[in-house]
């Protein structure tokens, strides 16, 4: 199997399964590739600089691209992009850890789990929803289908 998902090696349930979590990811496309990127990103801004950021980029993905385009490589580019946080954030964690950053240290080791959690905690949940917005998302995985040539 290539880089890029080709319905044809796979079964219906298969592909409808992986336009789903396309889908999931690609709702919060920026949001999602942060996760190796947030611990760099930690080397040249403050921590708050970087999750405004991430933020801001989130919101502008939802409302300019996510409703008028599907991107099936760049889509399948994240999963694999993403798959660097293994190695990203614990290399970023020692070296802020290192240098006496302890913020900047758990930011970076603790990112993937703490932009699932942090938006979770009942206090942050409505703010979370107006930064990080939902859409349904079967129609946004029907997009994918499409993408991938079902009709």
């Amino acid at each position: 199997m290539g880089l890029m998902w080709n319905p044809s090696e796979n079964d219906h349930d298969t592909n409808l399964r992986w336009c789903l979590l396309r889908a999931l990811e690609w709702m919060r496309w920026p949001y999602f590739v942060s996760q190796p990127l947030v611990p760099v990103m930690l080397l040249f801004w403050p921590w708050h600089t970087v999750v405004l950021t991430v933020l801001v980029c989130n919101l502008l993905w939802y409302f300019l691209v996510r409703p008028v385009m599907i991107i099936l490589p760049l889509a399948q580019f994240g999963v694999y992009f993403v798959r660097l946080k293994w190695l990203v954030c614990p290399a970023m964690g020692i070296y802020f850890f290192s240098i006496g950053q302890i913020a900047n240290a758990l930011i970076a080791l603790f990112w993937p789990v703490l932009m699932i959690v942090v938006p979770s905690i009942p206090v942050i949940n409505l703010l979370a929803l107006l930064v990080l917005p939902t859409c349904p998302i079967g129609p946004l995985q029907e997009r994918f289908m499409y993408a991938l040539g079902y009709r």
